[in-house]
């Protein structure tokens, strides 16, 4: 089989250039001509995974079939969320019959929506082991917002508990000081937990907007950026706030370009 595939690959026919010319403009049958097509369900989320995930993990895509699409055996009892939801949406067969035709390749209003604006598609880019969080922490943290309102509803508590402290000890009765007491105690300890420790932040300054592009380019569309995509690109990083942020925002836009998920 390596060896059929690499007689296939190595053929003319196979490399040919999917840009049409004046004599097989029209020729999508007889090979003398690549002929962009959509990439499979399977393949486009695989690709999209693999696009966005951090360098550790996709260094493993070659040998571990692990989690990946391709490996889902079937149409999932659940398909509104996860790797499910995103097959069903990039057309992926029902297997409601045998035929080949059950699967779309079809372009649809949904998956637009998808790699453009759905939760997943915005988790893909900015988990903790993502690509992006190789260059720091990205600006759309929704965990840091959260720890803050609870912190403060927290300190709140404590200072309530306080004063019930100081009733109790003037009371004079020990168990309510010992209940109170070990509120307060309690308290502390989660304050402790979610106020924000000082830790020395990453030099972003130094990392090399050149190699965020080409990157990026190779992680979506498998090819290093033209001269003039090269200089837009790193333009529109050095006028971010972070790196990881125009980092994310290029992939993004990367990701949502016909280039990323058509097979030319």
């Amino acid at each position: 089989m390596k060896w059929l595939h690499r007689e296939i690959c190595l053929s003319d026919a196979y490399q040919r250039s999917w840009k049409p010319n004046d004599t097989n403009a029209n020729d999508e049958r007889n090979f003398s001509r690549a002929v962009p097509r959509r990439l499979p369900a399977e393949v486009a989320y695989d690709a999209l995974v693999m696009a966005t995930t951090g360098d550790k993990r996709a260094a493993t895509f070659l040998t571990d079939l692990d989690d990946r699409a391709v490996q889902i055996p079937g149409v999932g009892r659940n398909n509104n969320q996860g790797p499910n939801y995103a097959l069903t949406v990039f057309g992926r067969s029902l297997r409601e019959s045998n035929c080949d035709c059950d699967r779309s390749a079809e372009a649809s209003l949904l998956q637009v929506i998808f790699t453009r604006n759905d939760n997943d598609m915005h988790q893909m880019l900015s988990r903790k082991d993502s690509w992006v969080a190789q260059f720091g922490a990205t600006a759309d943290s929704k965990s840091g917002t959260q720890d803050s309102a609870r912190l403060v509803s927290l300190q709140k508590q404590l200072d309530r508990a306080e004063t019930y402290l100081d009733e109790a000890k003037s009371s004079g009765k020990e168990k309510r000081i010992e209940a109170a007491q070990k509120r307060v105690d309690d308290l502390r300890k989660q304050v402790r937990k979610l106020q924000p420790k000082e830790e020395p932040q990453p030099e972003t300054a130094t990392v090399d907007s050149s190699r965020i592009v080409e990157e990026a380019y190779l992680r979506t569309l498998n090819r290093f950026p033209t001269d003039d995509e090269r200089e837009i690109a790193s333009q529109f990083l050095a006028d971010t706030e972070s790196a990881a942020r125009g980092a994310q925002d290029l992939l993004w836009t990367l990701i949502n370009t016909k280039e990323f998920i058509v097979n030319h």
